[in-house]
Formats: structure tokens, sequence, C-alpha cells
């Protein structure tokens, strides 16, 4: 039983069963010839219902391999002609690592970085607007975290005139939640195919692409912002899985989550607020059983979760997204469950059956 989708969702449902077609679209986009003009134009239609669901008819879209090379090139892209003049840049203290660590990188070379704490888990949009300065440049605020679900206000319309470029990554939203890039003054958002039932190694920058630079220099693929050959099949298995998608996906992933927070709760899980949370993620911790040895025991017995982001090599160190959410005394014993809606009810009772059955066992070595 696979309950870890936030690391790398199951593969919807039209994808796998459209595998042979996907793979024998081998013509190159960029050829002249018929098989690479179609496949050029089934590459625009699918641009065009992505920018569909941003909300912004004005966006463009980049592919690439995913949301953590988008997320380098947006930030690269905004802050590169400001090397010399080392400006202010707005972020969270719990942003994917791909965000962070590129933040890290620009401090360490004289750029001044705001870090800002969620409060009760969310960052707030007072806080954002605070933190702006004379010589602020770009804004970056994850939308929904990844490690515990919480969905942050990103509307920040206000600042549309201001000069600042806004970005969000949107990884664990995009296709799960309503985006609305044009309402809420977001430049630029990033997203990865495999968070929501597409193939890895395909996602995009979607937005104002007249703000992006090439990382590397090559062919005009891309509008010549990300050069190299398009990854078509990615491409192709972006657009299924976004056809697979329909309005009773957010409710069928609710009542999985609520079945196993009404369950959990019996054997004294404990739980962050589930106000204003994605479905599809949820944290919960048994407060004296680390995670690890949970995570390891529900491996053992099929079924399969975290105890935080994938993306995190450093799984000794205690996320910063679980201690603002859990404290840090809790921290240490949050494991992450999330959710696809081809996951099944029964499916969620099998899997609450091993985890009361984990915590009870190692309770009683405990």
């Amino acid at each position: 039983m696979y309950f870890d989708n936030a690391a790398s969702s199951i593969v919807s449902k039209s994808v796998r069963e459209n595998m042979e077609e996907i793979i024998s679209e081998f013509a190159n986009p960029t050829s002249s010839h018929r098989l690479g003009i179609d496949i050029r134009n089934k590459i625009d239609t699918i641009r065009k219902k992505i920018i569909d669901i941003s909300g912004d008819n004005s966006s463009n879209v980049i592919f690439t391999s995913g949301a953590s090379e988008s997320n380098y090139q947006v930030i690269k892209s905004v802050t590169e002609k400001y090397w010399n003049k080392k400006k202010h840049i707005i972020t969270s203290d719990y942003e994917h690592d791909s965000v962070k660590n590129h933040f890290k990188f620009l401090e360490e070379n004289g750029f001044e970085i705001t870090y800002l704490k969620p409060v009760d888990s969310r960052i707030r949009k007072e806080d954002i607007l605070s933190a702006i300065k004379p010589n602020t440049i770009l804004i970056s605020i994850i939308h929904v975290n990844n490690e515990i679900g919480i969905i942050n206000d990103i509307d920040l319309s206000e600042i549309k005139d201001k000069g600042i470029i806004y970005h969000t990554d949107i990884a664990q939203s995009f296709g799960k939640l309503h985006i609305d890039m044009k309402k809420k003054g977001v430049d630029l958002i990033t997203f990865s195919g495999h968070k929501f039932g597409a193939l890895k190694g395909i996602g995009g920058i979607v937005g104002n692409t007249k703000l992006i630079k090439p990382i590397f220099h090559g062919g005009s693929q891309e509008y010549g912002l990300r050069p190299g050959t398009q990854n078509t099949s990615g491409i192709l298995s972006v657009g299924l899985s976004l056809d697979d998608i329909n309005e009773s996906d957010f409710e069928k992933v609710k009542k999985l989550k609520d079945k196993f927070i009404y369950e959990l709760t019996k054997i004294g899980a404990i739980f962050i607020d589930n106000k204003d949370t994605s479905p599809y993620i949820l944290p919960v911790a048994f407060k004296g059983i680390p995670s690890e040895v949970l995570s390891n025991y529900c491996s053992n017995n099929g079924l399969f979760l975290s105890y935080g982001s994938a993306c995190n090599s450093e799984k000794s160190k205690l996320s910063n997204s679980f201690k603002y959410a859990f404290g840090t005394e809790n921290a240490p014993y949050v494991i992450r469950l999330s959710f696809s809606p081809q996951n099944t009810l029964e499916e969620a009772d099998k899997a609450i059956e091993i985890i009361i059955s984990g915590v009870e066992y190692i309770r009683s070595l405990i």
C-alpha cells in the first residue's frame, strides 16, 4: 500500500494505459516533417491546458526536468543581474530544499535574505508585506508545504506594481488545488509532473517567461530558454494526467485523510490543526516513537509512507516544517502520509491496521 504520493505520486491511469502510445511518439518536436509538426502541436496543446489551470491566459510555459530545476532557473534568472548589487529577497523558513539551498548560496555571496518564520505553521501575508524593503527584488513563498500540507495564502496582488518578482513553488498543489496566478499577483509558478500522476523527469515554469534567462546555452527549444530536445514522453504524460483530474478528487482524498485522523486519534496520535491544509498530505506524530522506527516497521509490513521530504537527504536533521508544526519535542516522532485519488478506503483500512500494530508493538518495547 502506497501512501507516499507527496514524494512521487502513483502514475495516473491514463498514463499507464497509454504508455505504448507515449513512447511511440519518437519524432523530434523540432523536426520540420509531419511527425515532428504533429508532436509539436500536441506539446502546444498541453501548454494551453497548463495555462488554463494557472489562471492567467497571458502566461507561457517552459518545460524543464521538474520543480527543482524550475526553482533554480527562476531564482537564478531574477538574481543574476543583481550579482554585483546584492539586493534583498524574501522567502520562508520552510521552503523546499531546491529553493532554500539556493538562497543560502546567495546569502553566502552577499545577498540579503529574509527568512520568514511561520505563525501557527503558516506564512502570514502581513509578515511578507512588512518585510518588503526598497531594494527587495524577489519574493518566493511555497504554496503548499511539502511536509505538513499547510496551504499558505499566496495572494500578494497589492505588490504587482512595486517591481518585485513574485514566485511560488506549487509542486504540491498543481492539479490539486485552485490556482489563480493573475488574481493573486503571481509572476511565476513552478511544478513537477510526478507529483500529480505524470512521469518523472518533467516539470515546468509557468508565467511571465520574459523574466526567465537560460541556465545553459544551446538550441532554440522552449523559446531558447531551456535548450535540448524536449522530453516528449514526459510532456505527453503531463497532458494525460491533467485529463484524469476531476472535481471529485479533492473530496475523495479528503475522506481518506479524515479516516486516518479519526482512527489514529484513538491511539493518541498528534495532529496539527486541519484548517487550511491540503487533503493530500497528513503529518502525524506518536509521542515517544521515533519516526524512522515506525516508518521501517510499516515498510516491512507492506505500507509505504515517509518521515519527511524525499528531497531531504539529512534525515537525522529535524525538519523545520515539523519543528514549527509539532514543536521541537514532537518533531522526531512525525511520519507523513500523502494521498492520491487512486488510493482506496480499503487500502486506508489496512494501512491504519499496520500503523496501529506498529505503534503498539514499538510502545511495548520502549
